[in-house]
């Protein structure tokens, strides 16, 4: 699907995905949006809190956060503000939970090229899951300059 732009891709997604009273989950600290974007479907934030893990979101985390009324996870990494990267085999362990609750994810990898050591590059698409299955991972095209 062409957009005119990222954040635009991100809306798309969550209102063709979620119902009014559905739960999204959103990890702690959050791009401004994403929030506003979840209350526009009349569907509710839930907010995972990140900060005792030095700002690093965990599988547990998102396991202990979902309910019955979970449809949806909005993975940002490395995260915009705090650059924290997902390490790419908890993003599978949150993508394996993911799957096993049949749920949705999208993975705004918008920043993945400012991704340096120790962290490592990782995109959901890489993962061997069918993840194109759950997973909505919009990018963005360069901005051309003459």
């Amino acid at each position: 699907m062409a957009t005119a732009g990222g954040k635009q891709a991100i809306f798309n997604a969550v209102v063709s995905l979620i119902n009014p009273d559905d739960e999204v989950l959103l990890p702690k600290p959050y791009w401004v949006t994403f929030p506003e974007i979840v209350a526009f479907t009349r569907a509710k934030s839930v907010f995972i809190e990140t900060e005792e893990n030095d700002f690093t979101l965990t599988a547990e985390m998102v396991r202990r956060a979902i309910t019955p009324r979970t449809r949806l996870i909005i993975l940002n990494s490395p995260s915009n503000p705090s650059g924290r990267v997902i390490p790419p085999e908890e993003f599978a362990s949150i993508m394996e939970i993911v799957a096993e609750h049949d749920l949705y994810a999208i993975s705004d990898e918008c920043y993945l090229r400012f991704v340096y050591p120790p962290a490592k590059v990782f995109s959901a698409a890489s993962l061997r899951l069918n993840c194109e299955d759950v997973c909505v991972s919009p990018d963005r095209f360069p901005r051309l300059t003459r």
